[in-house]
């Protein structure tokens, strides 16, 4: 773990074939190894939660915009 940059993927070839590994000192204190399908899927959920981030942005804007009129903001 010591030879990897802490919190960041490391690409290595094994085989003819990509290996990721990230290292994680800070809580569990492991290296973390995937293949090109866990990649794949680690970057789709990351996709996904970053447009789910941005809809949650977007909807307290709106909400935060809306006029309430004589009731005030929550």
């Amino acid at each position: 773990m010591r030879s990897l940059p802490p919190n960041k993927f490391v690409t290595r070839v094994v085989n003819g074939s990509p290996i990721y590994q990230y290292a994680d000192p800070l809580v569990c204190k492991c290296v973390y190894f995937g293949t090109q399908q866990n990649w794949d899927a680690y970057r789709q959920e990351m996709f996904a939660q970053r447009i789910a981030d941005e809809n949650q942005m977007t909807a307290i804007m709106n909400q935060e915009a809306w006029d309430w009129g004589p009731w005030g903001w929550p």
